[in-house]
């Protein structure tokens, strides 16, 4: 994603830039650190499914929903645990 087309109509500073690129990856890490967990006491079948299902959501809500900056990031974060499960 190139940030810079968002720069200039929603008013960002650089760093606020760089949150909304990196907001998907640290979800991504969260969840990374906690999927295997849960994939070990459920099985893992169930939480790709989960995963998949939570991925999905969050990405159709990122277009309905992520209009402005804060409300991007968050949906991107939840979007990055939910792709965990494929990793």
């Amino acid at each position: 994603m190139s940030f810079h087309y968002v720069m200039k109509p929603w008013g960002l500073k650089a760093g606020q830039a760089g949150l909304l690129v990196s907001s998907g990856l640290i979800g991504f890490l969260i969840g990374a650190a906690v999927h295997g967990l849960i994939a070990e006491r459920i099985r893992r079948r169930v939480t790709l499914l989960g995963g998949l299902c939570v991925a999905s959501i969050f990405a159709l809500m990122t277009s309905i929903l992520g209009a402005s900056f804060w409300p991007f990031c968050i949906i991107r974060f939840l979007t990055g645990l939910g792709l965990t499960a494929w990793s």
